[in-house]
């Protein structure tokens, strides 16, 4: 029988447990959009405790996913920042893709970063119907999966200075961005050039 790896406690302030440090206000969100990492985000939102004088860090490293789960994380963090009037920023790590692009958004302005080798795309995402259902009952789950992509994708549309119907047209396959093109694009603010002396390329407006 394999032994289970064994951790010494630490005091809270050294740990990250569950992708939330709640002493350096910092949640990892990785992989796929769905129920666990909208718990994830309630969990962090609900045990930082954040005031205006905090900065909540977000590291995103995602597909994408649920369109109902991506907005309803894109929701919070936009929530959390008017309830408390602390920062969100949002770092892109790795790729930020379909529904992780609007969850980016959430970010305040001019807080959303992607590191320097982070790919982007876009394209119009959309909810798999069950293979065996009543054609009514398909049609009624095709208008809702439009009217909630809709929501969803006129935020990055909106990002992009278009109009969703431009946007739909353009975006309805999947699009990719490195970082640079994606910032000048207008899905984010600014490339993280190097961390350590905190010079960044920003967009060109």
């Amino acid at each position: 029988m394999q032994e289970q790896c064994q951790f010494k406690e630490q005091p809270r302030s050294e740990i990250f447990e569950y992708g939330i440090d709640i002493n350096k206000k910092t949640l990892l969100l990785a992989g796929p959009i769905g129920p666990e990492m909208l718990l994830r985000t309630t969990a962090a939102v609900d045990q930082m405790k954040l005031n205006s004088k905090d900065c909540l860090t977000v590291l995103l490293s995602s597909e994408g996913g649920s369109l109902y789960d991506g907005l309803g994380i894109y929701d919070l963090l936009k929530w959390v920042q008017f309830d408390t009037g602390c920062t969100v920023k949002i770092i892109g790590i790795g790729y930020v893709m379909s529904m992780a692009v609007t969850v980016m958004q959430a970010a305040s302005e001019g807080q959303r970063f992607l590191m320097p080798n982070c790919s982007v795309m876009v394209h119009l995402g959309h909810e798999t119907t069950p293979a065996e259902i009543h054609p009514a009952e398909r049609e009624r789950l095709v208008a809702e999966f439009d009217r909630i992509g809709k929501i969803a994708f006129t935020i990055v549309a909106k990002a992009m200075g278009m109009t969703y119907h431009k946007w739909k047209i353009s975006h309805a396959y999947d699009t990719y961005f490195d970082a640079d093109l994606a910032v000048r694009l207008g899905l984010a603010d600014a490339i993280l050039k190097d961390t350590n002396s905190g010079n960044q390329k920003k967009r060109k407006r």
